[in-house]
């Protein structure tokens, strides 16, 4: 039995982990409070009007094959209890036949050399963990003195491979997560010490849940090691794992020079097949959203209703377009008070959703709060601008936040994006919208549409965040004179903060990303001199005082060429280059002193 307590707030997430949880046979109580507005809210929203998710979740739970309610004030009770089947939960330590197959898969992996990636995919509950455990035992067998290491975000979530890994290998446990036998090491390890660890000490690396990994984390890592398993939820409490599998499948074979397998699970595990409560959490929750059919003639913009029939036919294109998608944001979607949405229809069917939060101005009082270090819940932008990025004044003009965009994958790259964006400044500005604004992980692909649109970056994490395993970034684009003169006012103490905590500070930020960023700002920034008249007859390892000059004289020169002031940021980020980077460098350099002094207003020193 599990029983989720939403006396003030229902987590969907909780709420989808729970339905994953129980087994056939089981319970699943779900215990509702009282406040204002007849039902709990599913954000923490003690007061305002009903919850359109709880009463969406209430609904559809009086549909269930399985469900039943009591009504306490009323003292009413429903019940439906009609499903039964013929068949039995698997029991017991023997591997299904898809499970074999990974096992299989991975024994294969110990046997032959060179290089290979196994991709192990299915929905919650079919055993993924399990299949992971006994194939790292038969992978630690067939191949003595193996290294394994198992990469997740929390080792406390690898219990269950660990379990089996264990009972499967013999391996004793000599420490949390690290195991040795007979046959080598397997150890939990995190990303991070990962991507430090010498490729040489570790045989076969495990990624578990990898679509809550970055792209390009990934990436290094298959780089680096021959022999790789990746495992990720298709659908779960977790979120959407099908964008991310789409864009790592791509990826792969782009940029990888591994052989490439993968197995699917779909036979449950703690649950019958068509176990209604499985498909009650599936249905009310769009675990398994399917992307319309549509076309992109005639387009359409116009705003989207707050209903849930609506908001489902386009939250497929939400799930495929962007990194993680959990039941909390269909809740979030529902009922946060402040949300809009923008929607693209193409032959009247859906093609692409803006979604949209008001933020600002801002209060004294919350002025206050920002600059002592506080942080404002649904003031995402203003924020960062006012505690980070130092912009004074922009506290008195509200804007929008356009939370996410996302468009239908068959009709990208097609100019619907910015059909959304378009749309949505035009209804700004007729609002009395003082900017637009976004903030999402750092990717040099995703920065390039912003920047085509006009967008400028304001700001950059200096930690990065949960969602997507990056820094992230701000970006903005002025709807008035006011906020363009705040911005070009900020932008040259911008630029040297990003150049300056490139070794400290910046040091996750992607020099690619970073260059970017600092040639959109530097359009908005006058140039700026050199501090000699010509470059030092010094290695670049000596000369770092000029390069940090050169950085950013560079970033607002008339046409920077990006692959050499990406260069340039490695080099500043390591304190070393490789000989191809020094060469860039070098070729930067002459550009900025070909104009001469008098051109770059450059300081003599004698």
């Amino acid at each position: 039995m599990v029983v989720i307590s939403a006396r003030v707030a229902l987590d969907a997430n909780a709420l989808a982990a729970g339905a994953g949880l129980v087994k056939a046979g089981g319970l699943l109580v779900v215990v509702l409070g009282k406040r204002r507005g007849a039902v709990p809210s599913s954000q923490a929203l003690r007061f305002g009007p009903p919850s359109l998710f709880v009463g969406h979740v209430l609904e559809s739970a009086r549909n269930c094959a399985v469900g039943m309610g009591y009504d306490v004030e009323r003292g009413t009770l429903w019940k439906n209890l009609n499903w039964s089947s013929p068949a039995r939960v698997k029991r017991g330590f023997k591997p299904t036949p898809e499970q074999q197959m990974v096992i299989d898969e991975m024994e294969e992996m110990a046997e032959k050399g060179g290089s290979k990636i196994l991709i192990v995919r299915g929905d919650r509950g079919r055993g993924k963990s399990a299949a992971l455990g006994l194939g790292a035992a038969a992978y630690v067998k067939r191949s003595r003195g193996a290294s394994v290491a198992v990469i997740s975000k929390r080792a406390e979530s690898l219990s269950v491979l660990f379990d089996f890994f264990e009972r499967a290998s013999g391996f004793e446990r000599v420490e949390d997560g690290v195991f040795r036998g007979k046959g080598g090491t397997l150890r939990w390890m995190s990303v991070d010490l990962a991507s430090l660890f010498p490729p040489s000490l570790l045989d076969l690396v495990i990624v578990d849940e990898a679509a809550e990994f970055p792209i390009d984390v990934l990436l290094s890592l298959v780089r680096k090691f021959k022999k790789m398993v990746f495992a990720t939820t298709v659908q779960g409490y977790e979120g959407s794992g099908r964008g991310f599998e789409l864009r790592f499948a791509q990826a792969i074979k782009r940029e990888a020079r591994h052989a490439v397998a993968a197995v699917t699970l779909t036979t449950p595990i703690r649950f019958l097949p068509d176990d209604p409560l499985e498909k009650w959490a599936q249905e009310t929750l769009l675990l398994r959203p399917e992307l319309p059919q549509c076309e992109m003639s005639p387009l359409e913009i116009r705003e989207v209703p707050r209903d849930f029939n609506t908001i489902s036919s386009f939250y497929s294109i939400l799930a495929q377009a962007h990194y993680r998608n959990e039941p909390n944001d269909l809740a979030a979607m529902m009922d946060l008070p402040n949300r809009t949405f923008v929607g693209a229809y193409g032959g009247g069917r859906p093609l692409g959703i803006a979604e949209l939060s008001r933020e600002g101005p801002l209060s004294e009082e919350e002025v206050r709060v920002v600059e002592e270090g506080g942080e404002l819940p649904g003031n995402l932008i203003p924020d960062k601008l006012i505690g980070r990025s130092r912009m004074k004044g922009f506290e008195r003009y509200w804007g929008q936040r356009i939370v996410r965009i996302a468009v239908h994958p068959a009709f990208q790259r097609r100019g619907v994006g910015t059909a959304l964006l378009s749309y949505v400044e035009k209804k700004a500005r007729e609002e009395g919208a003082a900017w637009l604004g976004a903030s999402f992980s750092l990717d040099s692909e995703v920065l390039s549409f912003w920047f085509k649109n006009g967008y400028v970056p304001a700001y950059i994490s200096w930690k990065k965040v949960s969602s997507g395993g990056s820094p992230s970034a701000i970006v903005i684009k002025p709807l008035n004179q006011a906020v363009e003169d705040l911005l070009r006012e900020r932008s040259p103490e911008i630029m040297w903060h990003w150049i300056l905590g490139l070794p400290t500070l910046f040091k996750d930020v992607d020099p690619k990303a970073m260059a970017l960023c600092l040639v959109a700002l530097g359009r908005l920034s006058k140039p700026t001199g050199l501090p000699f008249r010509r470059p030092l007859e010094l290695p670049l390892e000596s000369s770092i005082p000029l390069l940090v000059w050169a950085a950013r004289a560079y970033s607002s020169s008339e046409k920077p060429r990006l692959d050499l002031l990406e260069a340039l940021l490695r080099f500043l980020r390591n304190g070393e280059g490789s000989r191809t980077d020094k060469q860039k460098i070098s070729s930067l350099l002459g550009q900025l002193y070909e104009g001469g002094s008098e051109a770059m207003g450059c300081i003599g020193v004698s």
